[in-house]
């Protein structure tokens, strides 16, 4: 559940004139992850203080594994935007990509204190305990989550995992 392809933020609302911006995200959207890469940069080059651009170049980053890179757009993002819950998770979710653990936990612990409510926030939590071999509180947290969504099929195949 990769939060990418924002468009809710008013600097990403200007953004959406800039014709790199838009053909950036109709390349992601569209799947072409290499091209949308290249142009988030060209992008990123004159707009260096757009969130969202950086978001979104590190979602495609991932996509592709270059995670060091990916990395380093979403730390880019924290810079800008600190309090954003979303950011947090997807760093959480690099942080399991490259097998560290406990930077994940830390980091997915800190979107749900931004964002207690956020129901993907505890779904992602949960994901990044099994990851880490915190079997039985990943389970309490399905369990929960299932308890507001049963039959979720995401989170049947986590507890189905566990």
């Amino acid at each position: 559940m990769e939060q990418a392809l924002r468009t809710d933020a008013p600097e990403t609302l200007a953004a959406a004139m800039h014709p790199l911006w838009t053909a950036a995200i109709e390349h992601h959207r569209r799947g072409d992850t290499g091209g949308a890469i290249a142009l988030y940069q060209r992008y990123l080059k004159s707009n260096p203080q757009d969130p969202a651009a950086w978001l979104n170049l590190g979602a495609a980053l991932r996509r592709t594994r270059r995670l060091d890179a990916a990395l380093v757009c979403y730390q880019r993002v924290l810079r800008l935007r600190p309090l954003d819950a979303g950011v947090w998770s997807n760093l959480g979710k690099l942080w399991m990509d490259l097998e560290q653990h406990e930077q994940s936990l830390r980091s997915h612990r800190r979107a749900l204190e931004l964002a207690p409510g956020r129901f993907g926030l505890r779904v992602n939590y949960a994901m990044a305990l099994r990851e880490a071999g915190r079997f039985e509180e990943a389970e309490g947290l399905i369990q929960e989550c299932l308890g507001q969504e049963p039959g979720r099929a995401d989170l049947v195949w986590e507890r189905a995992l566990l």
